[in-house]
């Protein structure tokens, strides 16, 4: 899967809507303390929680994981 699939959705609303509100915040406080290249490191981080999860052989069902990432159904 392309990372172009699915991290434009992530990085453009730095992870709102995305991310439950208090890990959003704290990515927010690290991107103003070290700038915006922190953004692909929370990215990396994300996908490192969700490695167990990306071994779906449905590219569908892969987007759709990706795309709502951290948010409700944790």
């Amino acid at each position: 899967m392309s990372p172009a699939a699915y991290l434009p959705d992530w990085l453009a609303p730095l992870f709102l809507d995305h991310l439950p509100f208090e890990a959003c915040a704290r990515v927010w406080d690290v991107i103003f303390l070290e700038g915006d290249a922190f953004l692909y490191r929370a990215a990396l981080a994300v996908l490192g929680v969700l490695e167990p999860r990306l071994f779906f052989p449905d590219k569908k069902e892969l987007l759709e994981l990706l795309r709502c990432v951290l948010g409700e159904e944790d």
